[in-house]
């Protein structure tokens, strides 16, 4: 049926008035939908599987309760104007509204939508009040807009056009996944709380989280996509949120629930993290705290990467750590605090490394390289185990006074600056020393020490290590110590 100006039904006076589509198709200018002040005097526009197009206004007036749009089954309802509040809005779980205008269009409050589509030219879309989409909301084109109203999507949401959320006021909560699609704009531009219970896809052009708290709760669920995701405060509620994705947060990350990283995820922490669990230890991800403003608390975990990039600040370890991969210091300063450290794969300082307590574990199984710029700071006298060597580019190396032990794999003492380590033994392996390194307070163990050619060994205490190999061409051992007798390991 089509029909080239507007619809008006009459409120009726007895029985009901009714415009049954059904599986038809109805095309019209607009649609006034009046209701009568006596109960059960309907004033009906129905449909079913069919479509409905209105290139102007669904608009409801009289009483709510009388005047009524019902859907049943897959229907469209395609709406050109405005679908206004002020009536009794049934719709079915198979059927969709659609806004379709090309110009300014709004959706009219009611809680008993199912499925919305947004795909306006021109003017943009915005919620009248209250609202509750019961299944999904898909933004094709055009830009959504979240005002001054509480909102409640419980299905997918699906943008590739824009949406934004102008307003502090009201809620808005997203029960089911919301994807941002390429070329797809989310936009928070109040700075809004969002709640969001069904996780986050992000393969889209823009995620402008603002300064509200973004709130995970009711399911656990994930953070994904393509494109990486910045937002400032997040807070985890009694679930577990996944990062699989590129995700910063720089103000606040905290909760009662927990947040995992995924394989190949990377978690940027700007600011503070009191979450209750951090589980970082899948192969591969990396964990970056990354403050330049504040001191922050590295949480205590098994991480597979971790890396520290604050230049001028500091971050302590919460807990004791164990990396399972990579610790990179970039910038500023890592100190461990009263805690367990220790490293299963390289470890590259370019900044400093604080060992601030000598009662908890330090062990680098790999290679430890401190590069130029690099600062190693044994300030607690700590004793430190090594597995991989030490490659010394840096420019201090405070060893303290704890015993160095190097054990398990043959390694070797390298890089282009000095090294002064007061207490070295060498455990059932050989320590192959290619730099000058100073031995102070006591070289010994089971194992045995190779000189490289153009290597310098200073020996300034006692020499009770088993072998001592220092036959190559150019290098040299001195005895130093001008406090005590000395004994010269026999050797070649």
């Amino acid at each position: 049926m089509n029909i080239s100006g507007a619809i008006t039904l009459t409120a009726p006076t007895a029985a009901t008035t009714n415009l049954t589509v059904g599986a038809g198709v109805l095309n019209a200018a607009s649609i006034t939908i009046p209701g009568s002040a006596t109960a059960s005097r309907f004033a009906t526009v129905s449909v079913s599987t069919g479509t409905i197009t209105i290139t102007g206004s669904i608009t409801f007036s009289g009483t709510a309760a009388q005047a009524r749009f019902i859907s049943t089954g897959a229907s469209t309802v395609n709406v050109g104007g405005n679908f206004g509040s002020g009536g009794n809005l049934n719709t079915s779980a198979t059927g969709t509204i659609n806004f379709n205008g090309s110009v300014a269009q709004s959706i009219g409050a009611y809680t008993t939508y199912y499925n919305i589509a947004i795909n306006n030219t021109s003017g943009g879309v915005s919620f009248l009040g209250t609202t509750t989409i019961g299944g999904t909301l898909t933004v094709t084109t055009g830009t959504l807009t979240f005002g001054a109203v509480t909102t409640t999507v419980s299905g997918a949401t699906s943008i590739t056009g824009v949406v934004t959320i102008s307003s502090t006021t009201g809620t808005k909560i997203f029960t089911g996944l919301v994807t941002i699609n390429p070329g797809g704009v989310w936009n928070n531009t109040a700075n809004e709380a969002v709640s969001f219970r069904g996780g986050i896809t992000h393969n889209g052009t823009t995620f402008t989280a603002g300064t509200g708290v973004h709130t995970f709760d009711t399911n656990s669920r994930a953070i994904g996509g393509t494109t990486a995701i910045s937002i400032p405060s997040v807070t985890v509620t009694g679930v577990t949120l996944t990062n699989n994705t590129t995700l910063t947060v720089n103000t606040a990350l905290s909760g009662s629930g927990g947040l995992t990283q995924g394989s190949g995820a990377t978690l940027n922490i700007g600011g503070t993290s009191a979450i209750t669990t951090l589980t970082a230890s899948v192969n591969p991800n990396t964990v970056n705290y990354t403050s330049t403003a504040a001191n922050q608390t590295v949480v205590g975990t098994t991480y597979h990467h971790l890396a520290i990039n604050k230049s001028a600040r500091t971050a302590t370890l919460g807990g004791n750590i164990i990396i399972n991969g990579d610790l990179t210091i970039t910038t500023g300063t890592l100190n461990t605090g009263s805690n367990a450290c220790i490293v299963n794969g390289t470890t590259n300082i370019t900044g400093t490394l604080g060992i601030t307590n000598a009662t908890w574990t330090k062990s680098f199984v790999g290679l430890v390289t401190v590069n130029a710029g690099g600062t190693w700071n044994n300030s607690a006298n700590s004793a430190v185990t090594f597995q991989g060597g030490i490659t010394h580019n840096g420019t201090t190396f405070t060893a303290g006074t704890g015993v160095y032990t190097f054990d398990t794999n043959n390694q070797a003492l390298g890089g282009t600056t000095a090294i002064s380590i007061p207490s070295v033994t060498v455990t059932g392996v050989t320590l192959t020393n290619n730099t000058t390194l100073t031995v102070n307070t006591a070289l010994g163990g089971t194992g045995g020490l190779t000189q490289g050619s153009g290597a310098t060994l200073n020996i300034g205490g006692t020499s009770t290590i088993v072998s001592l190999d220092a036959s190559v061409d150019s290098n040299t051992i001195n005895y130093t110590s001008a406090t005590a007798v000395q004994t010269v390991v026999g050797t070649t």
